[in-house]
């Protein structure tokens, strides 16, 4: 039985408020041979946060929450939206024309965000246009998605014009996540391909070498309105995304687990993880995964580690204190040593 669309935005509501272990694999970067497997120690890398959990944060606080981070060894966070489509505001000061300013940000969180990791030589990627009735319409209406991208290039070239000069700002994501369910037909494949390939090359063009990221969502089967058997699933969502690859060279594809392993078992979401890989190496996107909500001894078992959430616990502890309702990314490297993007 397919789950209604308000049960599917509540558990997106959930996976965006909670606190979220996740495990990368990366393959070789590009033009470089993949050396023999190395053994690498599991770590936490990136992480996630919503803007309305850092609301007003000054470079103080934003020092000491990167600070946590970094002594876990995170290397980057990710700041997940800078623009509101459905109110068509912005979270920094806006000249973009039908656009403000919302007055719920003091407008400086992003420009404090980003001094404070210059100091630390932290990464950020800045998320792009959010928008709340993005799952009522999909990529069925053609109009829409391009208008949504159209929205992205504007922010994306205002963020670079007022805060490119930063060295620890590197890259950009899309914050609309595509998911396994309503993007497989030739015709949502061939919109998002094109829309993404207008916001890649646009982003690529820009002065700063800044890329560009982007989070498909694996859902349970019983989710979609045709209830596929999960075999069918995959090859769908591996055509869609070798015509999405095809024609936008995106950087990084962060594929997520389909909230948090709630309706997917540890060997499931590997099977996910290596068929989306086996898709991604097709393309020179570089492949991320993203695990979210998992418990500890879940982590564990996936891993295989009894240490794996040993670097989280106290920083994610500590950064929950801070309001820090972010995602954790644990990076594990299977191809090569050096993982620095």
């Amino acid at each position: 039985m397919s789950q209604s669309l308000s049960d599917r935005r509540r558990w997106v509501g959930i996976a965006l408020v909670a606190l979220l272990a996740t495990w990368i694999v990366l393959p070789a970067p590009r033009g470089q041979a993949a050396p023999a497997s190395v053994a690498t120690p599991i770590r936490f890398s990136t992480a996630f946060i919503q803007p309305y959990a850092a609301t007003n944060w000054t470079v103080a606080q934003w020092t000491q929450h990167l600070s946590i981070l970094a002594a876990a060894g995170h290397t980057r966070l990710i700041w997940n939206w800078s623009a509101e489509a459905r109110l068509k505001e912005t979270l920094y000061p806006t000249t973009i024309p039908g656009w403000t300013k919302s007055t719920e940000y003091a407008g400086t969180e992003i420009a404090n965000l980003l001094t404070a990791a210059d100091a630390i030589g932290f990464q950020v990627w800045l998320g792009l246009v959010f928008d709340e009735d993005y799952y009522d319409f999909h990529a069925d209406d053609p109009v829409r998605f391009h208008n949504l991208h159209a929205d992205d290039r504007a922010v994306a070239s205002e963020l670079n014009t007022l805060y490119g000069s930063h060295p620890s700002f590197t890259g950009f994501y899309e914050a609309n996540e595509t998911e396994n369910c309503n993007y497989q037909s030739a015709t949502a494949a061939a919109t998002v391909a094109s829309a993404f390939k207008l916001t890649v090359d646009h982003i690529h063009a820009m002065p700063g070498s800044k890329t560009l990221a982007h989070a498909p969502a694996v859902w349970p089967e019983w989710w979609c309105a045709t209830n596929p058997t999960p075999a069918a699933n995959q090859s769908a969502w591996g055509t869609t995304w070798n015509t999405i690859l095809s024609q936008a060279n995106l950087d990084y594809l962060i594929v997520q687990d389909g909230l948090g392993g709630r309706f997917h078992t540890n060997t499931e979401i590997i099977q996910w993880f290596q068929f989306m890989r086996s898709v991604v190496d097709g393309h020179p996107a570089t492949f991320l995964g993203r695990y979210r909500d998992l418990q500890r001894d879940q982590l564990q078992s996936l891993v295989g580690r009894t240490d794996a959430d040993q670097g989280c616990r106290g920083a994610c502890d500590a950064a929950g204190s801070l309001r820090g309702r972010h995602d954790q990314f644990l990076l594990r490297p299977l191809r090569h040593a050096d993982v620095a993007p």
